[in-house]
Formats: C-alpha cells, sequence, structure tokens
C-alpha cells in the first residue's frame, strides 16, 4: 500500500528501496509489488518501475551521508548564513 501511496502522489518512472526491509528479500518485495500493480492495474497505469538499492541494509546510513556532505559543501546563498566568518580588510 506503501508504494501504491507514493506511486499515487508523485508519479515517479522509477521507487528505488533500500534499507533493513530490502534484505528481507522476496517475503517483503513481492506482496508490495503485486499490490502496486493491481492498483496501476486498476486505474490503467503503468506500474514505476522498482529496484533495489545497492547499498542495501546501509541505503540509509549513505543518504544520510550524502545528504551532510551537501550540505556542508554546497555553494552558500547570497545574503544567507555563513559558516564560516570571512575577515575583513
Amino acid at each position: 500500500m506503501l508504494l501504491q501511496n507514493l506511486a499515487s502522489a508523485y508519479d515517479p518512472s522509477c521507487i528505488v528501496l533500500g534499507g533493513a526491509l530490502v534484505e528481507l528479500g522476496d517475503v517483503f518485495l513481492q506482496p508490495a509489488l503485486r499490490t502496486l500493480q493491481e492498483y496501476a492495474a486498476a486505474a490503467n497505469l503503468a506500474p514505476p518501475e522498482v529496484r533495489t538499492s545497492r547499498f542495501g541494509a546501509d541505503a540509509v546510513a549513505a543518504g544520510a551521508a550524502a545528504l551532510a556532505r551537501y550540505r556542508l559543501t554546497r555553494p552558500l546563498v547570497p545574503g544567507g548564513a555563513r559558516l564560516i566568518p570571512q575577515e575583513t580588510d
């Protein structure tokens, strides 16, 4: 049901699953995929592609690390807060 709600709300072309639940394998994935396909068929739509993350159970940690890296290295917005004060001459 969760995959169907994501597909309905965001209309993605692909859903990537990761985290500890993916390690359950077909016990978790097959019922979820079947439900997603049933809802898509009822709406006369093609279901989105569903993939598992290459990071497996570490997907959450990898995503958190990527977000932290982005926040630390992104260009600062003009007029926004600065992490390191600039020296003035």
